[in-house]
């Protein structure tokens, strides 16, 4: 870590292997409110773990930054469920080892030292030289080789293939913005698909696709039955659990006032309030009953709300089964 305020933490499930979640996350303190020297006043009954983003905005708490900054299982730390210990052990390297519950589960102590000096600048469209660790895995494809001498010492060197599979019946290359990444894996992938950071990257589709049950879909008025004339837009990605007991939702919204339900509204229209976000049962093309309300009825526990600068809201929670 390179700046004052930030920090790393780990974030973890309790499954094992790759498809596990094992994240490290870098924290950024600048733009947080200090609870110290600026006590919030919070609504009666409430803490500041019980309030979502939203809520807590609207305490005028502003939360802190948070992006991924290592994957532990994209990397082949996946041998155990239970990562806790952290170190910064120099400005490129972090070193991670493993709660065993005192040998009684068979899982090794294994102490893993994770070199992230091989850093790359993800965008040609921001301006500027960013080389930073992203959460991105390079892929070993020597094309050339040659040798040469240096201090006695005969030495090979090689250079990767540059060029992506792309010819007739096959083409494995993609840009990071055009596919739907995972959100268990990237739970910011709004963020990392923007130009500026990962979005314009180009990757091979021919390995490291999520197998977990992916949907997304896109909100306009023609979903409307009968379909409806709005400005207002929005798309959403789901995730069905391995269990098939959870459905994760990440939802944005533009031109709908999401603020206004919850009595702060974002704009002075009250046309553009919104009354109402569930799910409903029914074919494609006809209307169906209500079976999960997010908000109006309020059936989600945990729904976090985020406002964006361009007034877009992104809501995210998961339908269980209760």
């Amino acid at each position: 870590m390179s700046k004052i305020g930030e920090f790393l933490v780990i974030e973890r499930d309790s499954g094992f292997g790759a498809d596990s979640v094992k994240n490290i996350y870098r924290i950024d303190l600048k733009n947080a409110t200090n609870l110290i020297t600026n006590p919030p006043t919070l609504p009666e009954g409430t803490t500041l773990e019980s309030l979502s983003n939203a809520e807590l905005e609207s305490s005028g708490i502003e939360v802190v930054g948070k992006e991924i900054y290592a994957d532990l299982a994209g990397l082949g730390y996946t041998f155990t469920d239970k990562v806790e210990g952290l170190a910064v052990v120099d400005a490129n390297t972090v070193a991670v080892i493993n709660d065993n519950d005192f040998g009684e589960t068979g899982v090794p102590i294994g102490l893993g030292l994770l070199n992230l000096t091989n850093g790359l600048d993800p965008s040609d469209r921001d301006g500027a030289i960013n080389i930073r660790p992203v959460p991105v895995l390079g892929m070993y494809q020597p094309d050339a080789i040659a040798t040469f001498t240096a201090l006695g010492e005969t030495l090979l060197i090689t250079a990767n293939e540059g060029d992506a599979r792309d010819y007739k019946g096959f083409s494995e290359e993609a840009r990071v913005k055009d596919l739907v990444l995972d959100p268990a894996k990237f739970p910011n992938f709004r963020e990392l698909q923007k130009d500026e950071n990962l979005g314009r990257l180009k990757i091979t589709t021919a390995n490291g696709i999520s197998n977990a049950d992916i949907f997304t879909a896109t909100l306009t008025g023609n979903q409307e039955v009968p379909s409806v004339t709005t400005t207002a837009m929005g798309d959403a990605v789901l995730r069905l659990n391995d269990a098939g007991t959870a459905l994760s939702y990440n939802i944005k919204l533009m031109g709908i006032d999401v603020g206004a339900f919850f009595g702060t509204p974002q704009t002075e229209d009250p046309g553009d309030d919104l009354t109402g976000l569930h799910f409903h049962n029914a074919t494609s093309g006809e209307n169906g009953s209500v079976v999960f309300g997010i908000l109006s009825p309020t059936q989600e526990d945990n729904l976090e709300v985020d406002y964006n600068s361009d007034g877009s809201v992104v809501l995210t929670g998961a339908w269980e089964v209760s």
